[in-house]
């Protein structure tokens, strides 16, 4: 009688230690997260966290190309509309975003009259209404440097990575506007405005792409569409081109992606944690999968590079410690439509636009120009 109690207290005990280890990392790399963990903000350099550090890195070339294209963004804001958009998921959970361009009206049409030489607008001040300025002061017309007619069809997705948000991606925004495009900067699910209770980890991200595609395609149904994310942002982008996306996507970039969700959580609870993936890893799949909602091994953008028939530009850091370069390298070869790799020397994870920015908007358009 006392050998059963005490079996079953010891089985009791481990599946409590279980759905509590399960639970934990769950909650640490797949919940909602008001803020960076301490984890994450140890990959990210001091300059992208902290712009009052900046100067401590005043040496740093990738450091000084963000801060100036941060300096140019504050510009560029000022002489572009933006609108507030929004889409529901497949799952009903609202989605939101910011859209970019000059004459941008609520549904998404253009205006043939921009801000004339020597007219005054408040900073931010929308045609729709909205304010996105940040210090409200009135500016001139449109600063010449930023004055791309984004009248046309081609219109760019732009997705940040893991625990990031649509802000971060407005430095490319303001380079595909220059060149013509509309610039949808999206928060994913579970982050920023964007409602979720779990982190898509590029799988459910990959199905809600679709919803922002078809939004801009009920606005403009000759839409051209680029679909341009970094990190978790990037396997998003794979995954999407991999789903039989429609006809209006064109072209997409993917800067450094993860082929494999499980490949990194293995790599990282070794790295942060000091843990085997077994058992932990796969507690965590399992609490995941009754918590979640799906199963983290559907999360892998490397089986979706195979199914992709977009031609899609892949992107990555030569110093990329975080998400290895070979994840890129392997999708690349397995990915059948036209492609194209670039491997930016010296740059670390989410900075090859910041390391050779010259190169890299370069490479980009340059792809571009071939298939949109």
């Amino acid at each position: 009688m006392k050998i059963g109690i005490i079996i079953a207290c010891i089985v009791a005990a481990i599946i409590l230690a279980a759905i509590f280890i399960g639970n934990y990392f769950v909650n640490f790399g797949l919940a909602r997260r008001k803020e960076l963990s301490r984890h994450i903000k140890a990959e990210i350099p001091d300059h992208l966290l902290d712009e009052e550090r900046f100067m401590e890195r005043a040496e740093d070339a990738a450091a000084l190309n963000h801060m100036q294209a941060l300096l140019d963004v504050d510009k560029w804001k000022r002489s572009i509309s933006m609108e507030k958009v929004s889409v529901l998921s497949r799952d009903d959970l609202r989605l939101i975003g910011n859209l970019y361009g000059r004459g941008i009206t609520p549904e998404g049409e253009t205006v043939s009259k921009s801000v004339s030489e020597g007219e005054t607008m408040p900073e931010g001040r929308l045609l729709n209404g909205t304010d996105s300025g940040r210090s409200g002061q009135p500016t001139k017309g449109p600063i010449d440097d930023f004055s791309g007619d984004t009248s046309g069809r081609r219109w760019v997705i732009l997705i940040h990575g893991y625990q990031g948000k649509k802000e971060e991606m407005e430095p490319f925004a303001m380079e595909y506007c220059k060149r013509g495009y509309r610039a949808l900067c999206i928060d994913l699910r579970s982050h920023g405005e964007s409602q979720g209770k779990f982190v898509g980890m590029g799988y459910l991200d990959g199905q809600d792409m679709r919803c922002w595609m078809e939004e801009i395609i009920r606005r403009d149904p000759d839409a051209a569409i680029v679909l341009h994310g970094h990190s978790m942002g990037g396997s998003t982008v794979v995954t999407a081109c991999g789903m039989e996306p429609p006809a209006s996507l064109k072209a997409a970039v993917a800067d450094c992606p993860f082929s494999s969700t499980l490949g990194m959580f293995k790599k990282q609870l070794k790295a942060w944690f000091g843990l085997p993936a077994f058992p932990v890893l796969h507690l965590a799949r399992l609490m995941f999968r009754l918590r979640g909602g799906y199963p983290l091994k559907e999360a892998e953008a490397g089986r979706f590079a195979c199914k992709i028939r977009t031609p899609i530009l892949y992107i990555h850091g030569s110093e990329d410690k975080f998400v290895p370069t070979e994840m890129s390298r392997r999708m690349y070869e397995d990915t059948q439509a036209p492609k194209e790799l670039c491997i930016i020397e010296g740059a670390a994870h989410v900075q090859s636009q910041d390391t050779d920015p010259e190169r890299y908007y370069r490479t980009v358009f340059d792809f571009l120009e071939r298939y949109v």
